[in-house]
């Protein structure tokens, strides 16, 4: 912080004295950034006064590390219009100040041993932060040891960048955490299985195992690595090794051999296995054998060299042999969603659920564009659903060669459903190319056209081959017995179905006509109770409880009634006879 006032003069035990009266504090992030400055190479901390007319005071806390007792010397000197002298502060570590260290810093003590835990010196260690501000190497003193020190809290990784001749190399990079405690901390280290790191409390020993040759025998040892964007270090390399004599018989010893820390025997067309940072060392090898080595399995990347290939000399050595694998060019797989119909149609949500390879925990990147044109990206497991509406699309990237592939879309019974121009929901495959595979789903409202009787109740589209236009069967319909005289029209309450006469019924085909109707005849007496039907030809009309039309009905007059149907003919008939008559007689005349 940066404290900001004038000089005073103050009467002190009865002395002028001169003294600071502060006027202003400055913690602002914004204004120490400003004038004050710290270079970490040659630990140099910097203030820039702002004002010279006024007086400042500079604060700050470090860290102070050494012994209780030790003197630490601070150097001040301004730099300015005139010269001025440095000042030295002289400052002694006391017992409260150590106490307060140890307890924020750590140390990481490692020793270096061959098999015979004796110390090994000169073998040469890299320590860095995860986050890169710590760097650091060591090299091993007469005791096999080396000590880090000053570490805060947090990841490190952890190499040995140089090996005694003789002995066999580390090459892996180990990851390093210190953890706190509420007195003390802790390291923690991840040995991926070498039983050659061994930790006890927080010291770490690494044991290099000697390469001892004879003077008729020689040792193979063969590393494997991988390069690319894609690689993955957790993929498994297979091996097979063959040993033959110089006419090209087998030879059918066995040596032993040393691999991640486990000790075993191999011989003659013997395999094994490699990841990323592996080595196996092949021990008392005789000499005019010749070996051959040849990575029978690299997974889908692209070895420099499939096999390798020498022979064991009369002069000891260490025979080093390297496969180097790059990845191959990864596919893509894009799923595309479009949607035919309304604004509301295209900004429905569709559920897709994809499945890619065998594992289905593995992680691959993807683009994803929404409807709004905005590009997102990030991670996503190779079993998993998005949902996707008009426009939008994923692209899952990094896929491996010849890896297969199901993509499917949730069933809505709303839309029809095509998968890359074919009708369905379910799309398999395999990306065999860098440009990789799209599916593209589109989606179809049904639409159902209206029937005439309600909106909420459409009727079915009609059949393509409608059937002819001819009305049912009528069924007999049986007599209606004679009317007894006529009597007198009782006070009927209003019916809660319409009624009719028979002169004036409502048109069927009208959508505000009744579905239900009483008809009745010129005398009001009722008919009968008639529904509405639609034939096969589409055509409605009303029937009665027989299925009998109501344009086809008869009304059938009997009982004290006047027949006068049959007085008209009468009178036609008689009407014409008379005019016959007539002109019979005025012939004879």
């Amino acid at each position: 912080k940066i404290v900001e006032g004038k000089i005073v003069n103050k009467i002190e035990s009865g002395k002028p004295v001169k003294a600071f009266e502060q006027t202003a504090l400055h913690t602002e992030k914004e204004y120490l950034e400003k004038y004050i400055k710290y270079d970490r190479d040659s630990r140099q901390l910097s203030f820039t006064i702002p004002d010279k007319n006024k007086a400042y005071q500079f604060m700050y806390i470090t860290d102070v590390y050494g012994e209780t007792g030790d003197a630490v010397n601070n150097k001040a000197f301004i730099q300015g219009e005139g010269d001025v002298d440095s000042v030295d502060k002289r400052y002694v570590i006391p017992n409260r100040a150590i106490d307060i260290n140890k307890s924020i810093v750590a140390e990481l003590n490692i020793k270096k041993v061959d098999g015979n835990d004796k110390p090994l010196k000169g073998v040469e260690f890299e320590l860095k932060s995860v986050d890169g501000l710590y760097v650091a190497s060591k090299t091993t003193d007469e005791n096999g040891e080396i000590i880090f020190e000053r570490l805060k809290f947090g990841k490190y990784k952890l190499k040995e960048i140089k090996t005694l001749d003789g002995y066999i190399p580390d090459t892996k990079e180990y990851n390093v955490t210190i953890i706190k405690l509420k007195d003390n901390y802790e390291i923690d280290i991840e040995t991926d299985g070498n039983t050659d790191i061994r930790k006890d409390k927080n010291k770490i020993t690494v044991i290099n195992r000697q390469i001892v040759p004879s003077t008729t025998s020689a040792t193979l040892f063969v590393n494997k690595r991988v390069e690319g964007k894609w690689a993955d270090k957790n993929d498994v390399f297979k091996f097979k090794v063959e040993f033959k004599y110089k006419d090209g018989t087998p030879f059918d010893g066995m040596f032993d051999y040393y691999l991640n820390g486990i000790t075993g025997k191999i011989g003659n067309n013997g395999e094994f296995e490699l990841k990323d940072g592996d080595n196996i060392t092949i021990k008392e090898i005789p000499t005019e054998i010749n070996y051959i080595l040849t990575e029978t399995d690299y997974k889908d990347y692209i070895p420099y060299e499939k096999v390798k290939s020498g022979t064991i000399t009369t002069k000891p050595q260490l025979h080093r042999v390297e496969f180097v694998n790059r990845t191959t060019t990864h596919g893509q797989l894009k799923i595309e969603k479009e949607v035919s119909g309304s604004v509301d149609d295209k900004s429905k949500k569709f559920k897709f659920r994809f499945n890619i390879g065998n594992d289905p925990d593995k992680n691959y990147t993807y683009e994803y564009k929404g409807s709004d044109g905005e590009i997102i990206k990030g991670y996503i497991k190779a079993k998993d659903t998005i949902d996707l509406s008009d426009g939008e699309y994923i692209i899952i990237k990094g896929i491996k060669f010849n890896t297969t592939y199901e993509v499917s879309e949730d069933v809505d019974n709303n839309y029809t459903t095509t998968v890359n121009g074919k009708d369905g929901r379910e799309e398999k495959g395999t990306v065999v190319t860098e440009e990789g595979d799209i599916v593209k789903f589109v989606n179809t409202r049904i639409v159902t056209p209206p029937g005439p009787n309600t909106p909420d109740n459409p009727t079915p589209p009609k059949p393509t081959d409608p059937t002819p236009n001819t009305p049912p069967d009528r069924p007999d319909r049986p007599e209606k017995p004679d009317k007894p005289d006529r009597p007198e029209k009782p006070n009927l309450p209003t019916p809660s179905i319409p009624s009719y006469p028979i002169d004036d019924t409502p048109n069927p085909n009208d959508p505000n006509s009744p579905d239900n109707i009483v008809v009745s005849d010129e005398d009001g007496v009722p008919l009968g109770t008639y529904t509405k039907r639609e034939n096969p030809d589409g055509s409605i009309e009303y029937v009665d409880e027989d299925g009998v039309p109501l344009g086809d009905s008869k009304l059938v007059k009997t009982g004290n009634e006047f027949p006068q149907g049959t007085l008209i003919m009468t009178s036609i008939l008689s009407l014409f006879g008379l005019i016959i008559l007539r002109r019979y007689r005025k012939n004879d005349r």
